[in-house]
């Protein structure tokens, strides 16, 4: 059992609870130099098996990357295609939003789950930025779209992925805006410096926000799921339920009590939670 992995300039040495493993055992770092990247290319595809984009971060992937992916689009339902498809040099992961599939190419030896969280994420910034991630949204909006993942990105890894953060890097488009560049020849959709906040803890907030009103509010919104028999009984139920808060203090403590705490499972906490006490539920918050 490998216990240390040693790095030098050219080789990694793996030592054991015996020692060291020997130099048959050495081997060269660019073995890791073809794993180090998450995400290679991404692929956004209509129904009909259309590329409208498509971006590479290490090197042009030819379309070629996708055929396996098409040939389960036509095997499969909509909505049955196997969220991650294996090849013999890369893994295909895909999500359906909207009739678009968005497919990321990535090395075999990756976590599933992060890929997807990380392709949800870029379905919600367009849908920040342009309303809806339609097919026409996509086509329309192609350059701008390319540099939102540049800057979500870098060498295949996430790096800003808070809308606030990118609103100040790729500003929205803007026709008034769009017209003036168009006139002057300059181009201001790219922010020429860096967020102060995108490498802070509170990467979610915009930065240089004032509020005039110290006020807050909070919307309890609650979700029931149940099934019901002809007769009126109820065969099954689940109730989703959030708590949004829209508020103008810098920093906000909330008390939030349940008379039953039984009744809450799977509880989902934002990353703007800083500090939580599970017996007197207590939440410590900066809110976006």
């Amino acid at each position: 059992m490998v216990l240390l992995m040693i790095f030098t300039d050219k080789y990694s040495v793996f030592l054991s609870k015996n020692g060291y493993v020997g130099p048959n055992d050495c081997k060269p770092r660019d073995f890791l130099n073809r794993r180090i990247n998450m995400l290679q290319s991404l692929f956004i595809i209509n129904q009909s098996s259309e590329i409208c984009l498509e971006k590479h971060w290490t090197k042009n992937i030819s379309k070629a990357v996708c055929d396996t992916f098409f040939d389960a689009v036509t095997k499969y339902a909509a909505g049955d295609v196997p969220p991650v498809l294996e090849t013999p040099s890369n893994s295909l992961i895909h999500i359906l939003r909207n009739n678009l599939y968005f497919l990321a190419v990535c090395a075999n030896e990756i976590s599933p789950l992060l890929v997807i969280e990380f392709l949800d994420c870029v379905n919600s910034i367009i849908e920040d930025y342009f309303g809806l991630a339609t097919e026409t949204s996509v086509k329309e909006n192609v350059v701008l779209i390319y540099e939102i993942l540049d800057e979500m990105l870098d060498g295949g890894f996430p790096l800003a992925t808070e809308s606030n953060i990118l609103k100040e890097i790729v500003r929205p488009p803007n026709f008034l805006q769009s017209l003036t560049d168009a006139v002057t020849g300059k181009n201001t959709i790219v922010g020429s410096t860096l967020p102060i906040n995108q490498l802070s803890n509170i990467r979610w907030r915009r930065s240089g926000v004032n509020y005039t009103n110290n006020e807050t509010y909070f919307d309890l919104i609650e979700k029931i799921d149940a099934i019901i028999d002809r007769s009126g009984y109820v065969i099954s139920k689940e109730i989703y339920g959030s708590v949004e808060c829209l508020g103008n203090y810098l920093e906000l403590r909330s008390h939030i009590g349940f008379s039953n705490h039984r009744l809450i499972d799977d509880a989902y906490l934002h990353p703007c939670i800083r500090s939580h006490d599970g017996k007197e539920k207590n939440l410590s918050f900066i809110h976006p």
